[in-house]
């Protein structure tokens, strides 16, 4: 009897054991929900959000959870059981031909108009599906969701102060250059990533880099087994190096026969060439904020490098302004082309000041779309991290018949449309980065603001604190510019400069988000660039409650707040 008691607790100690160092599998499982306001009766320790559509959100989370989400009765749809060790693409598609295509080669669901999602037990997507489909691999991890919230405007305008130098850089591009670097880049017969002349591409991006003076580096990565790399070029900015523009583009190429012969000139040599052109004219001058010139790998294969970069920038707590993201801008199907610029809702902005920046100083067709679920290319993971980013791309729907085939080549582009698309997005990202000029006043340094809600028994208020470091130049005053939407609409708040290095912005509504920029004003009445932009979003705020308030205490808490 003991001995049968003893092989019996034996038994459940082996038991336990084998489940403490294996753990029971949890079974996740893919759904779309419908959008709507469905994430707020989410909660999100249960569920992951890994990718947000024009209409949907796909998510990840086990099978008990979503049938508690039933039971709220949002509307959804189990896209797949059991998840685990699967990799899934999102897919373009223009019709119900197209998910038939998709089926034939592996598992696929339609998700939303244009958009489907694709898995198979067998082989790589990028590698057994007809080249037309652009792709994206599906987030492994969840998307950062966004803290403040969007405010739509209906006109957008920007402070009109003409830049003299925007002007100057702008006639520093050459059509020719652009060409040259296509030229160079297609010889390379392929640039498909997994392949070594995609790496030597890399080398002669880096090199090209490093000739202009620019701080540069390589980005490597592992995907599917193979490494490949991103290659970073950096100028610094001046005033503020911390908040970063970046303009980029893909370098590596596909066709059917990948392997052997995808030259790429259009997909995507011309937005890599345009890149570069803009680093080399850029690199001649000093700007407040840093600017990064990226060219991204394994783009083809579902944006594994620019998914790479993101996710680093985010970890390492980067302030990415914005991104510009350059991926075919060379073939016109008519005559004149537009260039199209795609953006989600929170990226309005940057698309704006895109369109108005180009229209000072270059004036030419742009179109805006705006089109949260066009993911198919280097934005889009910018998009994933919260960062702000469009697309600039010759078609909406890509109409080039050359298009992932070996015929994607330098004479099928159109000169006049490239050097237009490649010289507004110079203009746009010198206009964004603000170069430096000597003749104005310094850019004024360490803007900060402090929100205080004040409470009475009637209303509930909030004063904005703004300090900042005193101008070294002979200056006037300063200009204290407000606006509820990010880097555009600012509205000046002084009548004249203010001579204080503080401001007090009263009487605000506590719900909205206030952005705020400075300038300083010499004896002449000459404004500087502005300063890095501020939020009250972003910083520590002193809650007090009482029914009146005076300016001794003022400043006392600016006191508190530069400390």
């Amino acid at each position: 009897m003991k001995k049968t008691l003893k092989v019996f607790f034996l038994i459940i100690a082996l038991g336990l054991s084998i489940t403490f160092i294996f753990p029971q599998r949890m079974e996740k499982d893919l759904v779309k929900i419908f959008r709507k306001d469905s994430l707020e009766y989410l909660n999100f320790d249960k569920v992951e959000i890994l990718q947000e559509l024009k209409r949907t959100y796909i998510i990840r989370s086990d099978p008990e959870y979503i049938e508690e989400i039933k039971s709220l009765r949002i509307p959804l749809e189990v896209i797949d059981k059991d998840v685990e060790g699967k990799e899934y693409f999102l897919v373009r598609i223009e019709d119900i031909n197209d998910l038939l295509i998709l089926r034939a080669y592996g598992n696929a669901k339609f998700i939303e108009e244009k958009t489907a999602l694709f898995w198979t037990d067998s082989g790589e997507a990028r590698e057994i599906l007809p080249e037309k489909f652009l792709l994206k691999k599906l987030n492994d991890t969840p998307i950062y969701l966004r803290k403040e919230t969007y405010k739509p405007y209906s006109r957008a305008y920007y402070f009109p102060k003409f830049n003299y130098t925007i002007q100057e850089i702008k006639e520093k591009f050459s059509i020719d250059n652009v060409k040259n670097i296509i030229k160079d880049l297609e010889n390379f017969k392929t640039r498909y990533a997994s392949t070594l002349n995609c790496e030597l591409a890399g080398d002669y991006i880096y090199n090209y880099f490093h000739q202009l003076g620019l701080n540069v580096e390589f980005d490597p990565f592992i995907f599917k087994n193979y490494q490949t790399r991103n290659v970073i070029g950096i100028l610094e900015g001046k005033t503020n190096p911390e908040a970063i523009y970046i303009i980029c583009a893909h370098y590596d190429s596909y066709s059917k026969n990948a392997k052997i012969s995808a030259p790429g000139a259009d997909d995507n040599a011309s937005g890599t060439a345009t890149m570069m052109e803009i680093a080399r004219i850029l690199s001649e001058y000093f700007f407040d904020f840093s600017i990064k010139f990226i060219a991204f790998s394994a783009e083809e294969w579902g944006l594994y490098g620019s998914k790479h970069y993101a996710e680093k920038a985010r970890t390492r707590g980067e302030r990415i302004e914005g991104v510009i993201n350059l991926d075919m801008i060379g073939y016109a199907d008519l005559i004149p082309e537009d260039l199209n610029i795609i953006l989600n809702r929170f990226s309005s902005w940057l698309a704006d000041r895109f369109m108005l920046a180009s229209q000072s100083y270059f004036p030419y067709s742009i179109t805006k779309n705006l089109d949260p679920s066009f993911v198919y290319s280097d934005h889009s993971p910018f998009w994933d991290k919260g960062y702000d980013a469009i697309l600039g791309i010759e078609d909406y729907k890509i109409n080039n018949p050359y298009y992932h085939t070996e015929y994607d080549r330098l004479e099928t582009l159109n000169s006049e449309f490239l050097s237009s698309s490649g010289t507004l997005a110079l203009i746009s990202i010198a206009d964004l980065s603000q170069p430096i000029r000597y003749d104005l006043p310094k850019t004024p340094k360490g803007l900060k603001v402090l929100k205080q809600i004040i409470s009475s028994l009637y209303q509930t208020r909030k004063s904005n604190y703004l300090s900042w470091e005193e101008n070294p130049d002979k200056i006037i005053g300063y200009n204290i510019y407000r606006t509820e939407v990010k880097h555009i609409n600012y509205k000046k708040l002084n009548s004249s400069p203010i001579k204080e290095n503080f401001y007090i912005d009263k009487n605000l509504d506590i719900n909205t988000i206030y952005y705020y920029t400075i300038t300083a004003v010499d004896t002449q009445l000459r404004e500087s660039n502005f300063s890095m932009e501020v939020s009250d979003s972003e910083q520590e705020f002193y809650a007090i409650y009482y029914s009146s308030f005076n300016f001794t205490r003022n400043k006392f808490l600016f006191k508190k707040f530069n400390e």
